[in-house]
């Protein structure tokens, strides 16, 4: 079994193919795209936690039940009730998940400081787009952003990202604590 995570499809959301400078010529081709980048990767054994902005779809539903995996939803502004109401596997608002010895806080917003923050755990969040810099003082380690749209500059695809990948690229990043925690 993988863990993956993504945020920020934005799946059939016309605008946020100019918005965000995305490939696609159509919303369809970015929904066939995104669609086809994760059936690639998650298997159906696999979780995959989604940050928010699941789809703006009038019928998510035919999206929704193509996708692989044990789909976990930590909402996100965008998410209304034709979202919510799809049949996940959980949804949450802010949800901790641990793997090996590591700590994932997820929440769709990103937070400078967070639970168990300095004993292995790490923020992911969606919300930015990848356009979230951090001034040099508040840069950490342990912050990322998981939007496809930050993920494409990691793997070169917009789709999800794998814990194994996530880590590697976060350990080439530098620990800064932004709090009085040690």
């Amino acid at each position: 079994m993988t863990t993956w995570f993504t945020s920020d499809i934005h799946f059939g959301h016309r605008n946020i193919i100019t918005h965000c400078s995305r490939p696609y010529t159509t919303v369809e081709e970015m929904n066939e795209a995104l669609i086809f980048n994760w059936l690639r990767v998650v298997k159906p054994e696999d979780i995959i936690f989604i940050l928010g902005d699941f789809s703006f779809e009038k019928h998510p539903e035919n999206i929704f039940r193509r996708l692989s995996g044990t789909k976990v939803l930590i909402r996100g502004n965008h998410d209304h009730e034709q979202t919510i109401k799809l049949p996940w596997d959980a949804v949450h608002d802010y949800f901790e998940f641990k793997i090996d010895s590591d700590v994932i806080c997820m929440s769709h917003f990103p937070m400078l400081s967070w639970h168990w923050m300095h004993r292995n755990s790490y923020m992911f969040h969606g919300h930015c787009h990848g356009t979230l810099e951090y001034p040099n003082s508040l840069v950490n380690s342990r912050i990322f952003d998981v939007g496809v749209d930050n993920i494409v500059k990691v793997t070169g695809e917009y789709g999800p990202i794998s814990w194994n990948q996530a880590r590697l690229h976060l350990r080439k990043r530098e620990f800064t604590k932004v709090d009085h925690h040690g």
